[in-house]
């Protein structure tokens, strides 16, 4: 998990048809040292991370993404000139007792998308 050390949750919105979430990125986050030295970009794969991570929050379960479909990556994180971004998340109950996921973030206050994915999720069953 990233939380709290890459970025933060700072707003969790409840709403229909789907709940908003801010997170506040950790700009010094030595990550963005080696992606990449003097221009950070947030990696795809950890914004995949804070995703999973909203929908954990969501819905207090933990879970591992058992497929994602798709996964657009619209434009790039650079955290010193975007640190605050919104995740719009919708999360559906499927037949197979799995989780549909669809969500999109964008900078905060714009109505820039940066990402777009569609992923189905399963929960993990803590022993």
């Amino acid at each position: 998990m990233l939380l709290n050390d890459f970025y933060e949750i700072t707003d969790v919105m409840r709403g229909e048809p789907s709940d908003r979430l801010r997170v506040k990125l950790n700009p010094s986050h030595r990550i963005y040292e080696g992606h990449f030295t003097g221009q950070p970009i947030v990696p795809g794969v950890c914004t995949l991370q804070i995703i999973k991570d909203c929908a954990e929050k969501l819905s207090g379960k933990e879970y591992m993404y058992a497929y994602i479909a798709s996964s657009k990556f619209l434009s790039l994180v650079d955290p010193v000139v975007n640190d605050l971004i919104e995740f719009n998340i919708s999360l559906k109950n499927t037949d197979d007792n799995r989780i549909s996921l669809s969500a999109e973030g964008k900078y905060q206050n714009t109505d820039t998308v940066f990402i777009k994915v569609k992923a189905t999720l399963k929960e993990i069953e803590n022993e």
